[in-house]
């Protein structure tokens, strides 16, 4: 399996529940982006909601109780075979041999795509709160987007975040109801409608 997100360790429970040998590639962090989000309300068996990387871990203990493993590194190709056998390359040049491959690399964060946005990365411009919202302890914010990200993402700043502004390029919101009347009941939060970035400025 390639990545080691949710949909992979889950998959991963009921491979080698079933005494298929599973190996799981990650690239990056055991969990994927749910590992580095503050609060997951919406995987099932968790009633008032889990933190990510509290999910992540019981998802990787279960798929490795079962017998799954785990290894750090990126797939650098993935060749089939004349025998119907795969041929999988990390980036280190060690090559596995698999009967089937189940992709699971999950998304990206979304890019704005406007002047500044590269260059000011790291430096004032961030796509995980989590991991860099303490940074910005009593400063006013910005936060771009109208999904469910956004909106989560949002409601942890506001630990440290003096002030949040959420712009939001339609005349409405495409985040669950339940995120979005617990956003507009927030304080520190203001959200402002049919707003475009067109670039990010120091």
């Amino acid at each position: 399996m390639i990545g080691a997100g949710p949909a992979s360790l889950a998959a991963a429970v009921y491979t080698a529940r079933e005494d298929i040998s599973t190996l799981i590639f990650e690239k990056a962090v055991v969990g994927g982006l749910a590992a580095i989000t503050a609060k997951v309300d919406n995987y099932p068996g968790f009633a008032d909601g889990v933190g990510g990387l509290e999910l992540a871990d019981q998802l990787q203990a279960q798929a490795k109780r079962f017998g799954a493993e785990i290894e750090i590194g990126a797939v650098e190709a993935i060749k089939p075979n004349l025998d119907g056998i795969f041929e999988v390359t990390l980036a280190g040049g060690d090559c596995y041999r698999a009967r089937t491959i189940l992709v699971a690399t999950g998304s990206e964060w979304k890019k704005l795509g406007v002047a500044g946005e590269a260059e000011l990365y790291g430096r004032g411009v961030h796509h995980c709160a989590t991991c860099d919202g303490a940074f910005y302890r009593d400063k006013h914010l910005v936060v771009v987007g109208g999904g469910n990200s956004a909106a989560q993402e949002s409601l942890f700043l506001t630990k440290f975040a003096s002030k949040i502004d959420i712009l939001i390029r339609r005349d409405q919101w495409r985040a669950s109801e339940a995120l979005v009347r617990e956003v507009l009941a927030h304080p520190k939060i203001k959200v402002h409608h049919n707003c475009s970035v067109e670039a990010i400025k120091p």
